[in-house]
């Protein structure tokens, strides 16, 4: 609960529990969290597609689909932005498109 206190990115990464801090490995400041954006998106990805591989229907598979409609829609967008904006380096660009 003390992490809506944090002033600082590092007192939030200390702040979070351990096991919800994976999306920040690798991220060194403000300006690396794109990297936690697109980890969390990678985990929702491959969770929702291992979701849709099992035997059934119902709401869970209606879920997964959805999960994944989501994660391709960021990434319509992230490719959207990035082509207006001159700033957007090429290792951006990797990272989104796997």
């Amino acid at each position: 609960a003390h992490w809506s206190a944090a002033t600082t990115l590092d007192a939030f990464f200390e702040a979070i529990p351990r096991e919800a801090r994976w999306p920040f490995d690798g991220v060194a400041g403000a300006s690396d969290l794109w990297r936690a954006e697109l980890a969390l998106l990678g985990r929702v990805e491959t969770d929702a597609a291992e979701a849709t591989l099992g035997a059934g229907h119902g709401p869970d598979i209606v879920a997964a689909v959805i999960a994944l409609l989501l994660v391709d829609v960021w990434r319509s967008i992230a490719a959207i932005e990035a082509v207006g904006c001159a700033a957007v380096g090429r290792e951006v660009l990797d990272v989104v498109a796997q």
